[in-house]
């Protein structure tokens, strides 16, 4: 699933861009249908207000990095913080950045089988500070990009 973000609104007179990578847990498993799902939604709202990123997902768990102009981007996490189908939002980065690592995606959603990428679980046990587990974080999600 590669939606892309449409051009408009991306390039014009770009205020400052920032970057939120974040995990949380589902509170229920999802299936690829329910993903499918969430990307459509997602797509659609990120495109209206300039965001791109990735969602990955796996066993309940999601990694997501959203990024864009500052505004937007506080106020999508405020709204990810409250949103009541996942719990124990962890931010790990959130940082000013030059230009976008998704810039062609409203919102990529990936869902990673249980058998694969078992770094991607570790990540989720890992007893790192939040520094190292945002580290750990960038290299995952710039793993998945050309997926």
């Amino acid at each position: 699933m590669r939606p892309k973000a449409s051009s408009t609104g991306f390039n014009s007179h770009m205020k400052e861009l920032i970057q939120i990578i974040y995990i949380s847990s589902s509170k229920e498993l999802l299936d690829e249908d329910q993903l499918c799902e969430l990307s459509s939604s997602f797509s659609r709202n990120n495109e209206e207000h300039g965001i791109t990123g990735l969602l990955l997902y796996k066993d309940g768990s999601f990694m997501q990095v959203i990024e864009g102009e500052k505004l937007n981007i506080e106020q999508l996490y405020f709204n990810i913080e409250k949103d009541t189908r996942h719990s124990g939002v962890v931010q790990l980065i959130k940082e000013s950045i030059a230009q976008r690592q998704f810039p062609e995606w409203s919102m990529a959603v990936k869902h990673i089988p249980p058998e694969k990428n078992p770094e991607f679980s570790d990540f989720f046990v890992s007893n790192n500070a939040n520094a190292t587990l945002g580290h750990m974080a960038k290299t995952l999600l710039k793993s998945f990009k050309n997926v």
